[in-house]
């Protein structure tokens, strides 16, 4: 069992998020303009721990001299930050992390979904949550999600609604069902429209895929911002602020959004769980479950 420092918390991990982050860090494989800030989040030579994954749920073991939040037997999720490690049995996580992505954040896990779940959730649905808030949406505004049924499109639905919006969401045809049941108004395929419906106008369009996907329908969508409207996409560098992940917390435990699980892997089949997410074609959240 790892030694526990005065500001760690001792996690027995149960499960371990897994996303195109993970992948990305694992590969190294970014675009020039990001190697810079990739290789300040990351490590120079490599990752700083040679235990990836940055998203986690499970129960503290152990807690330092200086932790007064956390006691054994409390069940969390979190967010790693630059100290990676999720893909483990055990992590020690540094307690009072400020902001995401650079520290590590935990909360307490909500108590009506699985530890399965709850790590899918951490930083998808912070940025989601982030990216809305600061769109300030009123009651009645139409908001189109493109890649509504990624990680962070699934919770970019949920809340929009939640904030009283008209929701379009693009997805594949696969996954039409999945965000019409995440609560969306309308849905557009990507692989058959090339354009918006006609006239049709909207006051956010929000990006939760960034440039690695790009259609017609994505360009078209892009140009049918309505005047004053916001356009945002998870390309953009953020620094979300700790809190926002007990905000979450209280959301899913009110019923006010889930997350979604598409598929979960023993810890030995990482490489698939991997290729799996690299394909591009996962709905909602895959994870990691260790062994009992």
């Amino acid at each position: 069992m790892p030694e526990v420092r005065p500001d760690e918390v001792l996690v027995r991990v149960r499960a371990a998020g897994v996303s195109i982050s993970d992948c990305v860090i694992r590969s190294g494989k970014v675009k020039p303009l990001m190697w810079i800030p990739f290789r300040v989040f990351v490590g120079l030579r490599g990752p700083r721990s040679p235990v990836l994954g940055i998203e986690l749920s499970g129960d503290v073991e152990a807690v330092g001299a200086q932790v007064t939040q956390w006691q054994p037997g409390d069940s969390i999720f979190a967010f790693t930050g630059r100290r990676f490690g999720a893909y483990a049995e055990y992590a020690c996580l540094r307690d009072g992390g400020r902001f995401v992505p650079s520290d590590c954040v935990i909360a307490r896990k909500p108590a009506n979904i699985s530890y399965s779940e709850a790590a899918t959730v951490p930083s998808r649905a912070m940025l989601a949550l982030h990216f809305l808030e600061t769109a300030r949406i009123q009651p009645g505004q139409k908001v189109l999600v493109y890649g509504a049924s990624s990680g962070v499109g699934i919770f970019a639905v949920q809340l929009a609604k939640r904030f009283g919006a008209e929701v379009t969401a693009v997805a594949g045809p696969h996954h039409l069902e999945l965000v019409r049941s995440l609560g969306a108004d309308r849905v557009l395929d990507y692989t058959i429209e090339e354009s918006c419906p006609s006239q049709e106008t909207y006051n956010v369009v929000f990006d939760a895929v960034g440039r690695s996907k790009a259609s017609a329908l994505k360009r078209a969508c892009l140009t049918a911002l309505a005047r004053g409207g916001t356009s945002l996409s998870v390309d953009r560098g953020v620094r979300i602020p700790a809190r926002r992940l007990d905000t979450i917390r209280e959301l899913i435990e009110d019923g006010a959004v889930r997350p979604v699980l598409d598929r979960t892997y023993p810890l030995e089949r990482i490489a698939q769980a991997h290729l799996y997410v690299e394909t591009g074609h996962k709905s909602g959240g895959v994870a990691l479950e260790m062994s009992p």
